[in-house]
């Protein structure tokens, strides 16, 4: 440096320790540039470190001197020609030409590299303390990346901030390999091995795997400082969660904690991975968490999308949370960490051939059976997986990695009492929301937990009464309601009405409906049921006339089992495209099984008229795709009808019970003036009421909401009117005389 002057060859003040990166690399990228010629950006990291530019032109005012006096006019004319291409040029471009003068060359490089590394002693002192330091070894040791990987990254950060640039004159089949060897000294098939794509760097998303070239955000921000947070939250954190005591989850708790606590402590540096699955909303990450403070190990929640600002190329990927698994394996004490792999629905249904793409495999390694296994035994620490599917969606040769699993099913009415109790306790709303605020709730809003949660924390923001909280958390949830579809016939649950009952209903069949209850509640509890074509299936025909509570049972069935209600009408199935019907009830089975479901057709008549009377081919590809799920389905199937006689004769024995509802007895229409209208009856009103035939249960709901408005001056004998003009509208009706 002293050849030129300490005053003329000074650092640039603005420097940072990415400058230090681009000179370092510079280095050895210009000690190894082979070619006769060089673009001029490849100059810039040497050049904007240097304040006065003057000092390239006097390097070419060296290697270029005017002709002496013996040169003939050939060297005349080559000095002249080569003062013009230099002559009023940036310092980039004068070095681009110098180099490209074949007599210069050598110096140049030479002279060049000496300017560097003296810069370099000079910048590392200035940069010590700067914070890009920090972060390249926090970007290391997360990903446990080796020199080879971790100078790939770094060259691959500066040439996507424009700090380095490539030669885009090199006309190589792999110029970035090309151009990272000559940066590095690696060898270009250690770069390729780094660079493909079952490499850590793909894997773990740091790269593109369809453009080498491109560097994750995720990294670009983290080494630019924008994002502040830690590496590991990318993809995984610590979970500070409030936890449920263990007792919550009752009997589940009972029955399988003992047994995970000694699979845990039995552990030995093997990874033990638990499923739990089953019905959203039912508690199984709340099981997890709790699971982890019981045995005293801290819980960490794998991330399901890496975090950036503008969307990571690989962030929906499942390679990544199979990365983070890694990483947060290789970050963690085994003996004191469980991991949490929530939402694992689509890691848990790759198939032997996507994980082998996954890990850049052919194709034709068809053999490799090993490979899921792999994946799933080599955690360290124990792995809880959480998926909503049933066990039957997931991949048959993944559920045979599991040490062990764990179904959850719907929640029961008590468990959501009290977990809505728990959330309006953390809202600071419990004291406006009295315990029958929260049970009427439950009944109107099927709803999980989280937007409970939510809607209790907006409620209390607001304040006001208690009053004015209630209706509030109403409004909040019936917009909810709204735009999740809680309202329509796809209802994944169904309100009882406060009035049903099973008393008093007129039931044609030789087994009552309470028992009928009890046998689909021991049909759940049967493990007979999973996998055994020949367990009976529990299909459940409700006939009758309209009004007479089929429906209604179907909902209090629902709720008594503990299942959510997937509710299916003709127009939600049936469809004018060939195919696309069958294709419809299909999926509402599908759907059913996997949310473990209720499932309910109304007028299944619809689907499943007699064949015999069919003349197009494909309503009888719809009456058999019905039968044949109703076989083949594990769960409780309840189809209603008006008209059972017009059902097709395959279809009583696929139903394990029949029953028919009719019109109410005496007793029936007494019990229910008694429910609707909580009044008493006179004995001339009773006599009244048992002379009304053709009475039914919904009647009287029709009945009592005609009479809602009229306030106080309703009397018995206004109901009992009101009743005989329903059975008179129905009688005309069936007589054909109603209407114009």
């Amino acid at each position: 440096m002293d050849e030129y002057g300490e005053a003329r060859i000074i650092m640039n003040k603005r420097c940072g320790y990415e400058d230090v990166l681009a000179l370092e690399f510079f280095k050895h990228e210009i000690a190894n540039y082979d070619r006769k010629h060089a673009d001029p950006d490849i100059f810039g990291p040497l050049v904007r470190n240097i304040d006065d530019e003057s000092v390239f032109f006097d390097i070419r005012d060296e290697l270029i001197p005017g002709p002496d006096e013996d040169s003939d006019e050939e060297e005349r004319r080559e000095y002249a020609r080569w003062r013009r291409r230099c002559e009023d040029d940036s310092a980039t471009e004068t070095c681009a030409c110098l180099w490209g003068c074949s007599h210069a060359r050598e110096t140049l490089r030479a002279r060049l590299i000496s300017m560097a590394e003296d810069l370099l002693v000079h910048m590392r002192v200035q940069t010590a303390e700067d914070p890009l330091r920090s972060r390249i070894t926090e970007l290391q040791t997360t990903l446990r990346l080796d020199e080879n990987e971790l100078n790939v990254v770094l060259v691959l950060w500066l040439l996507n901030t424009a700090r380095l640039e490539m030669d885009y004159r090199s006309h190589t089949t792999s110029r970035l390999t090309w151009f990272v060897n000559l940066c590095t000294g690696m060898s270009e098939q250690a770069v390729r091995a780094t660079l493909r794509s079952s490499a850590r760097l793909c894997r773990y998303g740091l790269i593109s795997p369809r453009d080498h070239s491109e560097l994750s955000p995720k990294i670009r921000y983290f080494l630019d400082g924008i994002n502040d947070e830690p590496l590991v939250s990318s993809f995984y954190r610590k979970d500070t969660t409030d936890v449920l005591p263990m007792d919550f989850f009752g009997d589940l708790a009972k029955k399988h904690v003992p047994i995970l606590k000694k699979l845990l402590a039995g552990q030995c540096g093997r990874g033990i991975n638990i499923l739990l699955y089953g019905a959203p909303g039912t508690g199984k990450t709340s099981f997890a968490r709790a699971l982890a403070a019981e045995t005293g190990r801290t819980c960490y929640q794998i991330e399901q999308r890496p975090k950036d600002r503008d969307g990571d190329f690989m962030a929906a990927k499942s390679e990544i949370r199979y990365a983070a698994i890694e990483i947060c394996n290789e970050q963690t004490v085994a003996e004191e960490s469980i991991i949490v792999v929530d939402e694992a629905d689509s890691l848990l249904r790759c198939t032997n051939m996507g994980i082998l793409e996954m890990f850049g495999r052919s194709s034709s390694v068809t053999g490799d059976k090993g490979l899921m296994n792999d994946l799933l035994e080599k955690n360290s620490a124990p792995t809880i997986w959480i998926t909503n599917t049933g066990a039957e969606a997931l991949d048959l040769s993944n559920r045979r990695r599991f040490d062990y699993s764990i179904r959850f099913d719907p929640l029961t009415k008590n468990q959501r009492v009290n977990i809505w109790k728990n959330a309006a306790s953390k809202a600071g709303v419990s004291g406006k929301l009295t315990s029958k605020d929260i049970v009427r709730l439950i009944e109107r809003y099927p709803v999980n937990t989280g937007i409970v949660a939510r809607a209790f924390e907006n409620a209390a923001r607001t304040g006001g009464t208690r009053t004015e909280c209630r209706r509030m958390i109403e409004a909040l949830l019936d917009q909810q309601c709204e735009l999740s579809g809680c309202d329509d016939n796809s209802v994944e649950a169904a309100c009882v009405s406060k009035d049903y009952s099973l008393d008093g209903l007129n039931i044609k069949s030789k087994v009552p409906l309470e028992k009928v209850l009890c046998a689909a509640r021991r049909f759940l509890d049967s493990a007979a049921r999973d996998g055994d074509r020949d367990a009976p299936r529990m299909n459940i025909l409700l006939s009758g006339v309209p009004g007479s509570g089929k429906t209604e049972f179907v909902k209090y069935l629902a709720s008594q089992l503990g299942r959510p209600l997937c509710m299916r009408k003709p127009s939600d199935l049936k469809s004018k495209w060939v195919g696309e019907t069958e294709q419809n009830i299909a999926a509402a089975f599908r759907e059913a099984r996997e949310k473990r479901s209720v499932l309910f057709f109304d007028e299944i008549d619809s689907f499943l008229d007699n064949r015999e009377a069919i003349q197009q081919g494909h309503e009888k590809s719809m009456v058999n795709e019905v039968l044949q799920q109703m076989e083949s389905f594990g769960g409780v199937f309840v189809g209603t009808t008006n008209f059972s006689g017009m059902l097709d004769p395959a279809v009583a024995r696929r139903f394990t019970f029949k029953i028919e509802l009719d019109y109410l007895t005496s007793s029936g229409k007494r019990h229910f003036f008694k429910k609707f209208f909580d009044v008493d009856l006179s004995s001339e009103e009773e006599s009244a009421l048992d002379k009304l035939e053709r009475l039914t249960p919904g009647d009287f709901r029709t009945v009592r909401q005609e009479l809602y408005y009229l306030g106080d001056d309703v009397d018995n004998a206004d109901r009992i009117a009101a009743l005989e003009e329903e059975v008179r509208a129905k009688s005309a009706g069936h007589n054909g005389r109603i209407g114009f």
